[in-house]
């Protein structure tokens, strides 16, 4: 007899439940200056973050790659503010400079 959880997913021989079929494109917005920022969803096991920048025209600008680590708090026109969290759980706030590729 198969074992439902609560959200309506079947659990996994294993006990785990399962994964969704389908996962939300986006899931975080921030809007700095003249630009819209735009998180794609990160599905379970993705090594980074992937953000898109988009202008007032809704041109795409920009793209930044994080390390899934790194969580964006603010993000300017050459800088990202990204707060990192240790082994031990213990957080700092770092900045870095956003660059252009060549």
């Amino acid at each position: 007899m198969a074992r439902f959880l609560a959200n309506g997913l079947p659990d996994k021989r294993d006990g785990r439940p399962a994964l969704p079929s389908t996962f939300p494109t986006y899931n975080t917005l921030m809007v700095f200056g003249d630009r819209i920022w735009v998180k794609h969803f990160r599905r379970p096991g993705e090594p980074e973050h992937q953000w898109l920048a988009f202008d007032a025209d809704g041109t795409q600008v920009a793209t930044m790659f994080l390390p899934s680590r790194f969580v964006a708090q603010q993000i300017g026109s050459d800088w990202v503010l990204v707060l990192i969290a240790d082994e031990l759980g213990v957080e700092r706030l770092v900045v870095y400079a956003l660059v252009e590729d060549p």
